[in-house]
């Protein structure tokens, strides 16, 4: 199936329809990337099942690798933004800034475009890869999604035997504080400024207040490609804030560092940073946003790491991770249980596989009982028929047939 999904979008810069037809027929499955791929091609597939009905052609499952709920991260992107406008004078991180985020769920009003489009494009597609369990959960209670068009498909992180044959730097082997993550993500940027701002004072003052304990006064180094110049500016030696920006082997510093710091004010999805974290080794400090969807049986004191809602138990949770022997080997521990349980390669990879499986043996079924789906199929709906045709016609300069 990866050959041909490859050549997908390949397909569809050939104005043709005999190339057209010669790429598509023959495939089991087609996988969209994002709900914006599925907008600008699911149409090439369903006018080929359209026009070939009957001719011993079998239909081709659409499905959807969600990624995260773009819409969910928005909307939470401008609820932070729209509380730091009203709260200007108070922490950046708050209490009540992530019980509002966390408990905050998007409505589906006329005006609200990003989560009807991405909605559509979850009821157009046969099924649904998503990464994180509490998407599932959203999508199903919330906003009435079928189950049976969801599965779970995390993270591929580590399998049975590279967790055998992994050794990580021990505690005393580790120094210094990370936070990582591409600057073109806007949470990432987020968390860059509430360190500098916010955290960092607190765990440095941390430190100088128990230098007579013999404690080494310990760096923060940012990496992320792309750092934009206001985040460069914050580079700052003489406070051990150490902006180096592009890693080239992230696995290399994260491996060298003893905590990760990940104050994430909001995003969606399982976040990657902390998954590679956890797979060198390093325990992670964040927050409710942070280790949204990463908890084994929603067990906060299993996690690998510790979670903050603000930013004075942020920072006093860094300083006891990172000085404290004992607890930091709990968390790495409960970081490869975690890594075990939730991001197997072999259990994730099943699953998918079994569910792709399942959906293109009962596809008629699925279709026929999919009321949301054949609706917004129906030739009066089909917007997406005409994006699909000025998507071609902007890629391939030829004619199109709109």
């Amino acid at each position: 199936i990866m050959k041909d999904i490859l050549s997908c979008e390949r397909m569809i810069d050939d104005n043709t329809i005999a190339s057209k037809e010669k790429r598509i027929t023959g495939l089991s499955a087609v996988i969209f990337d994002r709900y914006f791929a599925e907008e600008a091609y699911s149409f090439h597939f369903f006018q080929h099942e359209t026009e070939n009905h009957g001719e011993n052609s079998r239909p081709i499952l659409r499905v959807l690798d969600l990624q995260d709920i773009h819409f969910l991260r928005k909307h939470r992107q401008e609820l932070v933004s729209s509380w730091d406008k009203h709260n200007c004078e108070g922490p950046m991180l708050s209490e009540d800034l992530m019980e509002k985020v966390v408990s905050f769920t998007p409505k589906s009003s006329s005006n609200n475009s990003s989560l009807l489009r991405e909605l559509a494009s979850i009821h157009r597609s046969d099924l649904v890869l998503v990464c994180s369990p509490f998407e599932v959960e959203l999508l199903v209670n919330e906003y009435k999604i079928d189950p049976k068009k969801l599965v779970l498909a995390s993270f591929f992180a580590i399998s049975s035997a590279e967790e055998k044959s992994t050794t990580h730097k021990t505690y005393n082997e580790r120094s210094d504080f990370i936070c990582v993550g591409g600057f073109k993500h806007p949470p990432n940027i987020d968390q860059v400024q509430v360190l500098k701002h916010e955290i960092w004072p607190q765990i440095r003052q941390n430190f100088l207040n128990e230098s007579k304990n013999g404690f080494n006064l310990p760096s923060l180094y940012i990496y992320g490609s792309y750092p934009p110049t206001h985040i460069s500016k914050l580079h700052s030696p003489k406070d051990g804030f150490i902006v180096k920006g592009f890693a080239a082997d992230i696995d290399q510093v994260l491996n060298d560092a003893r905590v990760l710091l990940a104050p994430i004010r909001f995003g969606a999805g399982i976040k990657g940073k902390i998954v590679d974290a956890f797979r060198c080794g390093c325990p992670a400090v964040t927050t409710p946003i942070g280790s949204e969807g990463m908890l084994v049986n929603n067990d906060v004191s299993s996690w690998g790491g510790l979670i903050a809602s603000n930013s004075r138990d942020f920072s006093q949770k860094a300083f006891q991770l990172y000085t404290n022997e004992e607890k930091w080997n709990d968390c790495h521990r409960n970081s490869q249980h975690v890594l075990e349980s939730l991001y197997s390669k072999e259990k994730n990879l099943d699953q998918i596989q079994s569910a792709i499986d399942d959906a293109i043996l009962s596809l008629h079924e699925r279709r026929d009982d999919d009321h949301v789906s054949n609706i917004l199929w129906h030739q009066s709906m089909r917007s997406t028929e005409y994006f699909s045709k000025w998507i071609q016609l902007k890629e391939t300069g030829q004619s199109s047939d709109l």
